[in-house]
Order: structure tokens, then C-alpha cells, then sequence
């Protein structure tokens, strides 16, 4: 008599099934990280389209096409509930989401003072022409010549800051 198939078949299945475990659990992992860089739903409408799918593929007789729907109802199912703790939980602004909620939780960073003008320097009057002039505050005391000719004291700090 001739060897059987059996042992074979059971092998393909091992194969088959250890195959689909490794898809399971990348596409969950896939699924995880789509949540940390998408806005909230992405994973949930991720799960709900593979769950529809898994109703578009016909199983026909073959074992590993029973698998495979099985495999994508699973992942739409374990994607529901990675998609619906997603919509539930709280991100920080990092974590890809930038929705307003998580945005009004975020102090804004405080803003610098604006910049304050140079002070100005005194002037003072020339008492015949008019004309102003600004003074350093060493001359405070002392008589100034104009321009035009007519000479003055320069007031103290004290009478110049009123």
C-alpha cells in the first residue's frame, strides 16, 4: 500500500493556520500604530471595512479559504474594539490628533512682554528762537550756547521730568 496524504495535509494546515496567527497579529500592530498617527475613527472604519470583506470572500471547500474569512472577521472584530477604545480615550496633541478638546486642554505657552521704547532723552527750549534741543543729563546746571546766538542754563533732572 502507498503512504497517505494525511501527514501532508496536516502540515499544510499547521502552515496555513501559523500563517494567519502572523497576519493576525501584524495587522493588529498595523492597527495600533494607525492610531497613534491618525485622527480618532480611522481604525474603527479600518475594522468595519474588514469585517465587511470578510463577507465579500467566498469559503468555498478549501480549508485555507475557511481560514482566511474566519482570519479577516477576527481582525475586523479586534479592530472594532481597538477602534472604539481609540474614540474613547484622550490623546495628547503628540499623539497625531489635534482636535480641539485635546487642544483647549494644553495651556497656551506664555507670551514675552512686548518690547519697551528707549526712553527719551530730556529737551529743552531755547527761550528766543524756539528751537528744542535733547540734553544729556550731565549738563544739568550748566549754560548752553543756540544756535541763534542767545545763551541758557539747562534745568536739572528734577524740573525736566515733569
Amino acid at each position: 500500500m502507498g503512504e497517505s496524504n494525511l501527514l501532508l495535509a496536516d502540515t499544510a494546515g499547521i502552515i496555513g493556520i501559523a500563517i494567519l496567527l502572523v497576519m493576525l497579529i501584524s495587522g493588529v500592530v498595523g492597527l495600533w500604530f494607525v492610531s497613534r498617527v491618525a485622527p480618532k475613527g480611522t481604525v474603527l472604519a479600518i475594522a468595519i471595512g474588514s469585517y465587511v470583506v470578510s463577507y465579500l470572500i467566498p469559503p468555498g471547500n478549501v480549508a485555507i479559504l475557511h481560514g482566511l474569512v474566519g482570519f479577516t472577521r477576527l481582525f475586523g472584530v479586534i479592530g472594532g474594539v481597538l477602534g472604539i477604545i481609540d474614540l474613547i480615550k484622550k490623546r495628547t496633541p503628540t499623539q497625531g490628533d489635534d482636535a480641539p478638546l485635546d487642544a483647549e486642554m494644553v495651556a497656551p505657552p506664555p507670551q514675552p512682554p512686548p518690547p519697551q521704547p528707549p526712553p527719551t532723552p530730556p529737551q529743552i527750549q531755547c527761550p528766543k528762537c524756539q528751537k528744542k534741543f535733547k540734553y544729556r543729563p550731565e549738563l544739568a546746571g550748566k549754560t548752553v550756547k543756540c544756535p541763534c546766538g542767545e545763551s541758557f542754563s539747562v534745568p536739572g533732572l528734577s524740573r525736566a521730568v515733569s
